[in-house]
């Protein structure tokens, strides 16, 4: 994560953004900061988005399909001819 941090300017140490502030804070540096804190802040949250929907899928595929319930329904259908029926009770 980037911090913000407020410098003044030091055009001795050639300072890239002399030209847009002379003396006062880095006002452009803070911008870009909080933006790239934007960005990791959304980056974060798509990773846990993204960690339910694995979660989610991997719920879905132990899940039977139209196969496995067409297949129980033959063997209760089979069960049902060898008892002779089932009855209400």
């Amino acid at each position: 994560m980037v911090r913000l941090v407020e410098a003044e300017c030091v055009p001795e140490r050639h300072c890239p953004w002399h030209q847009l502030c002379g003396r006062r804070l880095h006002l452009a540096y803070a911008r870009v900061a909080q933006e790239h804190q934007a960005i990791a802040a959304l980056e974060a949250k798509v990773e846990q988005q993204q960690a339910r929907v694995d979660r989610v899928e991997a719920k879905l595929n132990t899940l039977p399909d139209r196969d496995d319930l067409h297949q129980l329904d033959k063997q209760i259908e089979g069960m049902s001819v060898r008892f002779g029926g089932v009855e209400d009770t």
